[in-house]
């Protein structure tokens, strides 16, 4: 059997391999199938609709093999980065902050100028839950926060993207249960910038002094 592995950066990983009918891995961008390899992300909750099987799963066998907590994957930057290094087709991902963010911007805006795919940070929480009695989840989510302004519950099934909540004030979440097991697990993404600080601090203020809850956050956040 030949294994490969995807880069692991999630905190939850799973083994997985061709289910009935001989179905196989399909080694994406690199081309070529083969037997078995690790999903992460969102993978870790559709490879049933490609008859894949779960071999394992790498956190649950963590934890039963050591006790320790586990690991997080690793990811190598350069704080100071040479714009004239940019080639076309690299992929730049920048984190906007607060304290870099217009430099940020500014390189964003460069490196798409030089022919490079530019990602901007965001956030993007993945919560897991072990269900102790039946409910509709989905029901539940979209019950409790209907009467919010910034939260949209999506469609079951859905996958929330930080492109969505942009510089917005957003918070956009998507619930799933992963091969109707006993696990449901909860996409959230925010905007780390306007949700995850000054947004959140309007909001608040709002709230406090009686003003409706979305004066000054419902513009168009920015252009695309």
């Amino acid at each position: 059997m030949t294994v490969t592995a995807a880069p692991v950066a999630h905190h939850a990983h799973r083994l997985v391999a061709g289910g009935g009918g001989g179905a196989k891995v399909d080694r994406g961008d690199r081309g070529g199938e083969v037997d078995a390899g690790v999903v992460i992300h969102e993978g870790q909750l559709t490879y049933g609709n490609y008859g894949l099987a779960k071999m394992v799963d790498l956190g649950i066998w963590w934890q039963e093999e050591t006790g320790l907590p586990l690991p997080l994957g690793g990811n190598v930057i350069r704080r100071a980065l040479d714009p004239e290094t940019i080639q076309p087709g690299d992929v730049v991902g920048i984190g906007i902050h607060t304290a870099n963010a217009l430099r940020g911007y500014k390189l964003g805006k460069l490196a798409r100028e030089r022919g490079a795919h530019v990602v901007f940070g965001g956030i993007h929480a993945t919560l897991y839950a072990r269900i102790t009695r039946e409910l509709d989840f989905q029901k539940l989510y979209e019950g409790r926060y209907a009467g919010e302004p910034f939260v949209d519950v999506l469609p079951p099934g859905s996958h929330p993207d930080t492109r969505s909540v942009r510089a917005s004030n957003f918070c956009r979440i998507a619930l799933h249960r992963p091969q109707d097991g006993d696990i449901v697990v909860v996409l959230t993404v925010i905007d780390n910038l306007v949700k995850g600080a000054a947004g959140q601090a309007v909001q608040n203020m709002n709230i406090l002094f009686g003003l409706p809850e979305d004066t000054g956050l419902t513009q168009i956040p920015v252009s695309p």
